[in-house]
């Protein structure tokens, strides 16, 4: 199965935008990666520069013999991420 992970940028109180980063991160059959769950950090470049961001919530679509991985992210602190026993 084929995985494209898109990550989107939300501001608090706002919609997400489109995407975050110009490329997906796609990967093919028999490769791996690490998925961040929702309340891990993550870094990676926003606006030209590495930027920290908290993971929000992640969606997945599956359609036939792929899936899309839709990470929503945000920046630390500026978004309250609850635990599962929360």
């Amino acid at each position: 199965m084929r995985y494209d992970v898109l990550f989107r940028f939300r501001e608090p109180g706002q919609f997400p935008e489109e995407r975050t980063i110009n490329e997906p991160i796609v990967l093919e059959r028999g490769e791996a990666a690490l998925i961040p769950d929702v309340g891990d950090q993550v870094t990676y470049p926003y606006g030209g520069h590495p930027t920290d961001f908290n993971v929000l919530s992640r969606r997945f679509a599956y359609h036939d013999h792929h899936c899309t991985v839709n990470i929503e992210v945000g920046h630390p602190h500026a978004h309250a991420v609850l635990s599962p026993t929360e």
